[in-house]
């Protein structure tokens, strides 16, 4: 690989390697679309790496999801995705150039790379997951197919498998971004749907920030999450998070990999006692919107803005920020924009499949509203267009 230096993520810090894990290389010169020549190839050497590193065959799910389980008595989920957003015309399997820069420990795209993306999105998340099987951390460790497609594995999972996912507590993902002026976040909040309690959020923190050597801030809770494989069993499973994994610039070619923070996170989720963080969250079904789309809010989750729990969540972040900012940074669910089509703005494919879901409602007057004003909009020029033609 190239040397190309880049800016730090912070300052001090944890031992930047000189080089990063073999392992980890290999995983990020490949592109995976969903479904791609690239995903293929790679499912079927994780499988064989994973054969490797456990003595025996993995266990293949609905939709080709690969589960490993390194304790039956464990009732702990860890959660990655295989895939990536490359296109697949890309994910052909071949591989793409890295660059590394040995100051600061970041893996970049090669120069001159034609690649749309890093795929450190979730390939930091899968890295995370091998090495915590390669140290027998109890568990059950589930590689998703398909979550930048919406969750195709896990929604699969979901309808076929729910009593064995029944049978867990916590279901813990390795798949958020960690953006430079932020501290890594354990997502308790996704879609804005409660997904985790305050208290299981509060004590896994505690917990990280305990294992982890970190170049400045702590680890925080934040209800800022979007949308990740655990949400999906969020109705089942008493406790899903979502914990940072480092990458930042995701979807785009400018994506970068902060390997020596990934580096300390492999061992804090080495060290943590997974089972012994209690799960306190009561799940709560969502019901599925009727046919004719009719929104019932008093009989969904979709309400859960009213619920004492939320309300002490919200309460909790803003004190933090109030505090540890100290500026005019909004808080989640309340950073709408000036425009009346707020909350369409700034999303992606993913986003938009998750409002549509949980509040279709809301998400259908939305577009029937942009629908009008695209059409009065393309009246409005034609008559432009005559004018000017006069």
């Amino acid at each position: 690989m190239t040397e190309l230096v880049k800016e730090s993520l912070f300052r001090t810090g944890p031992a930047v390697p000189e080089s990063p894990d073999a392992v980890l290389v290999g995983i990020l010169r490949t592109k995976r679309a969903h479904g791609s020549v690239g995903d293929t190839n790679f499912r079927l050497w994780l499988h064989s790496h994973l054969e490797t590193l456990t003595g025996k065959k993995p266990i293949i799910k609905a939709q080709g999801c690969i589960v490993v389980v390194t304790d039956p008595k464990s009732d702990t989920l860890f959660s990655c995705h295989i895939d990536t957003v490359h296109t697949v015309m890309e994910s052909d399997g071949s591989v793409q150039d890295l660059a590394y820069d040995s100051a600061f420990g970041h893996i970049v795209l090669g120069q001159g790379s034609t690649s749309s993306c890093l795929g450190a999105d979730d390939g930091a998340g899968i890295y995370v997951m091998l090495r915590m099987i390669m140290a027998k951390v109890p568990g059950t460790y589930v590689f998703h197919t398909g979550e930048e497609h919406g969750g195709v594995g896990s929604r699969a999972l979901r309808s076929a498998e729910a009593p064995w996912l029944d049978s867990f507590s916590r279901a813990i993902a390795f798949d958020r971004a960690v953006q430079r002026q932020d501290s890594p976040e354990v997502i308790c909040t996704q879609g804005g749907q409660a997904c985790a309690s305050l208290e299981f959020g509060q004590a896994l923190v505690a917990e990280l920030n305990k294992h982890s050597e970190l170049f400045a801030d702590d680890w925080v809770i934040s209800h800022k999450g979007s949308f990740t494989d655990t949400k999906v069993y969020s109705d089942i499973i008493p406790e899903c998070v979502n914990l940072g994994v480092f990458y930042a610039q995701q979807h785009s070619k400018h994506e970068w990999l902060d390997v020596a923070h990934l580096e300390s996170l492999v061992t804090a989720a080495c060290a943590i006692k997974w089972d012994d963080i209690k799960a306190v969250r009561k799940p709560v079904a969502v019901p599925k919107p009727s046919a004719k789309w009719e929104y019932q809010p008093k009989q969904s989750e979709f309400n859960y803005k009213k619920s004492s729990d939320y309300k002490k969540q919200q309460a909790a972040e803003d004190l933090y920020w109030e505090s540890k900012l100290n500026s005019k940074a909004k808080m989640p669910n309340k950073a709408k924009g000036n425009s009346e089509f707020a909350d369409l703005e700034g999303g992606n494919l993913t986003d938009y499949l998750m409002y549509f879901e949980e509040d279709p409602e809301a998400a259908a007057t939305s577009v029937a509203k942009l629908l009008a004003k695209y059409k009065a909009a393309c009246a409005e020029l034609e008559v432009l267009k005559d004018f000017m033609s006069m």
